[in-house]
């Protein structure tokens, strides 16, 4: 039995364009750290999304498929959900379980809009006297430049309301993103393409920083950065945590070109094509090797800890490959890494760990200061992306020779900017979101294996099909969130336009079943 759907149209050439142009464009600009560049990317990105909604009326309402009204809430997307299982001989108690698995859903375009509306508050004019309210601090400085300058009238919350502005826009554009991809991996048989660039993008990193390592006056496009892995990013921290977000991807990938032994023999053409799929693997693992050892060599402590907390996740929520091939690919990286690393020397990077007690006074001194600056603004903040300005009124070290830029703990710099309450909100939502991704994903492993999952000859009679494949990608992205939450707590990487794409990008990926292109065997196969 099946039910009516519509596919809901989308230009798919450009939707393409859209999503590979910020992501392999954006790094270059020392990881998008330029206003100038990522606010031309932005209007690139939003005119184009203008010009999509204009010729695909129903992009904006959502989902890949509706049911007709006579249907109810209730609808099963059997036709679709079965498609997205693998194709019509799939086992149809499946339909059962995933009966409400690709609902049309509008919460996430409204939990958007919601996160939205805070900071265009915080842009709006406002009569002195609710700011005197609303943001006691705020008034104060407004009544002492009022004496001087002798000008009145309706100030914004934010101290800097141009700063506010512009990187308003570019949460706008993110938040674009983040739909245009889900749109995207909904009506997609097969995202192949995406991950190809996501691969060419860490490839190039890997290989540029590694470069940096062997050539010292490399630096950053000629900017001299010291003997360490930056890539295109100017800060060490920050290229470790891009790197950190993107290896498990890869690697979910990587585990997703598998192919099962067959019971029967497979003819020349099928072994051919199996083993052109095996040479794809091996060249993905290398590249996914130096991807981990230019990890290391950024030398990047927060970076090189996080990298263990995100195998740590991949290893518990990862599928159970008991295949000797299988294995041997996740043993590659490490092995390019442990053998290239210790050519290169792992000196200097044990060094640098030897660094924290130094280092995390300076820390603690900035975190000191953010917090005044937190106390005196504690309901709305400062204003959006107004922490580097505005944190010079409350530096209270090194004032002669260096300026704070950052708080180096983004939960600390998202309050001060945004006020306690929305910062919490924020906090307790993203961390909400990774705990629910993966208790679900546990579930459904633990059911997955209480029901054959693993066994290849069982595979097609478990409720959930391959979800050990299937979920792969989500286990990738549930890692790379992972670390990127815990590196924020000690640097500032959410402020480098780049990894707030990426970050974007994990988010959607945490809850959506990507589609990939297998290859067919005559013989008995998956």
């Amino acid at each position: 039995m099946s039910y009516p759907f519509t596919r809901s149209p989308i230009n798919r050439p450009l939707s393409h364009l859209l999503l590979l142009l910020p992501m392999i464009v954006l790094p270059f600009d020392y990881g998008g750290v330029l206003h100038w560049f990522w606010c031309a990317v932005a209007g690139v990105f939003l005119v184009g999304m203008a010009i999509l909604v204009a010729v695909d009326a129903e992009f904006l309402s959502g989902g890949i498929a509706r049911c007709n009204t006579n249907l109810g809430s209730g609808c099963v997307h059997y036709v679709e959900t079965n498609r997205r299982m693998g194709g019509a001989q799939r086992n149809p108690s499946s339909k059962i379980l995933n009966a409400n698995s690709y609902k049309v859903s509008r919460k996430w375009p409204i939990v958007i809009a919601a996160i939205l509306v805070f900071p265009l508050i915080q842009l709006l004019p406002l009569p002195q006297s609710w700011i005197a309210i609303i943001s006691p601090e705020r008034w104060a400085w407004l009544h002492r430049a009022r004496e001087i300058t002798g000008l009145d009238g309706w100030p914004s919350l934010s101290y800097i309301p141009l700063r506010s502005l512009s990187m308003y826009l570019w949460w706008i554009c993110l938040a674009g993103y983040a739909l245009l991809l889900k749109k995207a991996i909904e009506n997609s048989d097969d995202f192949t393409w995406f991950f190809n660039g996501l691969f060419l993008i860490a490839g190039f990193e890997a290989v540029y920083g590694l470069l940096q390592v062997l050539i010292p006056s490399l630096g950053v496009f000629g900017i001299d950065t010291g003997q360490v892995a930056c890539g295109t990013f100017m800060n060490r921290d920050n290229y470790a945590a891009f790197l950190e977000m993107i290896w498990p991807l890869l690697m979910a990938r990587l585990l997703r070109l598998d192919v099962w032994k067959s019971r029967e023999e497979l003819s020349y053409f099928d072994t051919a094509l199996r083993r052109q799929v095996r040479q794809k693997q091996f060249f993905l693992a290398l590249i996914l090797g130096l991807v981990i050892l230019s990890l290391f060599f950024s030398e990047s402590r927060g970076g090189i800890l996080c990298f263990f907390i995100v195998l740590t996740v991949f290893v518990l929520f990862g599928p159970r490959a008991k295949q000797r091939w299988m294995r041997f690919l996740v043993a590659v990286p490490w092995m390019v890494m442990v053998l290239y690393g210790g050519y290169l020397g792992f000196g200097e990077i044990v060094k640098r760990f030897e660094m924290i007690g130094n280092d995390a006074q300076g820390r603690i001194e900035i975190w000191q200061d953010s917090w005044q600056l937190i106390k005196d603004n504690p309901l709305v903040g400062s204003g959006l992306d107004s922490y580097q300005p505005v944190i010079f009124l409350y530096q209270k070290n090194d004032t002669d020779n260096t300026q704070i830029g950052a708080a180096h703990n983004d939960y600390l710099q998202l309050a001060a900017d945004m006020g306690l309450p929305f910062a919490a909100a924020i906090v307790l939502l993203l961390w909400g979101y990774w705990w629910f991704t993966a208790i679900g994903l546990a579930r459904r492993n633990r059911f997955n294996a209480d029901s054959g999952g693993d066994d290849p000859a069982k595979r097609g009679t478990a409720p959930y099909g391959d979800s050990d494949r299937y979920d792969l990608i989500q286990v990738g992205a549930l890692a790379g969130m992972a670390g990127f939450l815990c590196h924020s707590w000690v640097e500032f990487n959410w402020q480098i336009p780049a990894n707030q794409l990426y970050f974007m990008m994990l988010l959607v990926f945490m809850r959506s079943s990507v589609r990939f292109a297998r290859p067919r065997f005559e013989g008995k196969s998956s």
